[in-house]
């Protein structure tokens, strides 16, 4: 579902999936890594859809994915 061709159709539809996922602590971490390089360096609204499913999805995230997706952010404020 997450890879390097990510449309933003996927993302719109999947989101639902990956919620489901993450309040049931099944989704891997490694699907943010993921996620977050799929979107990066894509088309605005791609990246706008990815980045409001991480959001999204970080509500129901424990605290070692929120600190993965809090390091992605600490990153990018870091390079600029």
């Amino acid at each position: 579902m997450i890879g390097d061709s990510l449309h933003i159709e996927m993302i719109k539809r999947c989101h639902e999936i990956i919620k489901f996922l993450c309040k049931y602590d099944y989704f891997p971490l490694n699907l943010i890594d993921d996620l977050w390089n799929a979107i990066i360096e894509q088309h605005e609204t791609t990246v706008r859809a990815g980045f409001t499913m991480i959001i999204e999805i970080s509500r129901f995230l424990n605290s070692e994915g929120l600190n993965r997706i809090y390091m992605k952010i600490k990153g990018v404020l870091e390079f600029n």
